[in-house]
């Protein structure tokens, strides 16, 4: 069963590598059949960041959005607690890469 903290990792993998193929994959690949393979706070999530990635896709939202919303909605704590527990500002490398972009195998059309 994928958990929320599954998840979390891989999002907090990705604001920390800054790594959009990695990310694609490990979200991918735990996203896949979430409604009847993960617990409800996976799925909850898993959704919420489909959704965001969405908003990237259609050009309503900017990397940066993105990787600010993962900041502030990723982590909360649910019923589960946090894998990354609070992380501060500070541990995000300043590059925002476009997910997908230059040099990338994948790209949003693959996700959204």
């Amino acid at each position: 069963m994928v958990s929320a903290n599954q998840i979390r990792e891989v999002i907090f993998n990705y604001i920390q590598s800054d790594d959009a193929d990695e990310f694609v994959l490990g979200f991918s690949k735990l996203s896949f059949g979430i409604a009847q393979h993960g617990d409800p706070d996976a799925i909850a999530l898993a959704r919420a960041v489909e959704s965001q990635l969405a908003l990237v896709h259609a050009g309503h939202m900017a990397i940066g959005g993105l990787r600010r919303w993962m900041l502030e909605n990723a982590f909360k704590q649910s019923s589960t607690s946090s894998v990354a527990g609070n992380i501060s500002k500070q541990e995000i490398p300043g590059a925002v890469p476009a997910l997908g972009g230059a040099g990338s195998k994948f790209n949003l059309s693959m996700v959204a």
